[in-house]
């Protein structure tokens, strides 16, 4: 489509104009900012029985998949910590894990209709 803007390399999703529909990570949203942020808790870490629980198997970083789920637990929380504290005014939270989702529920109120 003639005058959009193409996406930008994976460096520069988060400032260049093309980037702005662009899913980031950690490596890519650290140090930076923004008025409106989403964040997606993947099947690497859910909430069961009372407690987090992590499932390395499942990140996709490589590098990390060799963790015991002890050690990625903290990596994890940490993760999503940094990434639920990048939007300045808002912030959605959406868990691939249906059991998580109902948990965040609990403590998050729906995005107003409109």
């Amino acid at each position: 489509m003639a005058g959009l803007p193409l996406a930008p390399n994976s460096q520069l999703w988060a400032t260049h104009a093309g980037g702005h529909q662009r899913i980031g990570c950690i490596y890519t949203a650290q140090d930076l900012e923004y008025h409106h942020a989403g964040v997606i808790i993947g099947p690497d870490l859910t909430w069961t029985s009372g407690r987090w629980h992590a499932h390395p198997e499942e990140s996709r970083d490589k590098d990390l998949r060799r963790l015991t789920p002890d050690q990625y637990l903290r990596y994890a929380l940490n993760t999503y910590r940094v990434l639920l504290t990048r939007g300045t005014h808002t912030t959605r939270i959406h868990a691939t894990d249906t059991g998580t989702q109902r948990f965040l529920d609990q403590f998050i109120s729906p995005a107003p209709a409109g």
